[in-house]
């Protein structure tokens, strides 16, 4: 005969709670930036060099594609490399279509802060795969912060105890 789950503990509640509040501040600490970058300007720039980074590792070789640019902001020339500042690295693949996608010397569209024109992306809009991660933490997140509420507010959070049970009845009988 199969034994019923044990009920979640009083720490275990606190624990859903607490990992899933950090995860949702997460994903709004990841996503602030992201809606930043909508009120960046943009500017006509010119690509100085291009190249696929290879970043070894162990495990996989990581790709980074490097796109060095200049552009020019109220009379002042600024010179970046930061392609997504969401993702960094990934698969070959990835990295050499974007390398592939700017000619030195051809012009490419630079969004920068207007308040700080030296800060700039080549591209203001996070990755698909980006924005899947995040929606993912978001829903992840909260689900673990209803079900520890629920736990906690049903009664079934139980109080460790250090305690060992005692013996059943059916044990001593024998």
């Amino acid at each position: 005969m199969a034994k019923p789950p044990k009920p979640m503990t009083r720490r275990g509640s606190i624990f859903a709670i607490v990992i899933g509040g950090a995860m949702i501040i997460m994903v709004a600490a990841m996503a602030f930036p992201c809606v930043r970058m909508q009120w960046f300007r943009s500017v006509q720039g010119t690509v100085l060099s291009t190249k696929d980074e290879v970043i070894v590792s162990p495990k996989r070789n990581l790709h980074k594609p490097v796109i060095k640019y200049s552009y020019i902001v109220d009379g002042i020339a600024y010179n970046n490399d930061v392609y997504d500042p969401f993702k960094e690295n990934g698969l070959e693949l990835w990295a050499l279509r974007i390398v592939y996608k700017y000619r030195v010397g051809g012009p490419c569209t630079v969004y920068y802060d207007p308040s700080n024109p030296n800060y700039s992306v080549l591209s203001n809009q996070p990755s698909t795969e980006t924005v899947w991660s995040w929606v993912g933490i978001f829903f992840f997140g909260p689900l673990l912060v209803i079900i520890g509420v629920i736990a906690l507010r049903s009664g079934n959070a139980t109080q460790e105890t250090s305690q060992p049970e005692p013996p059943s009845t059916s044990s001593l009988d024998s």
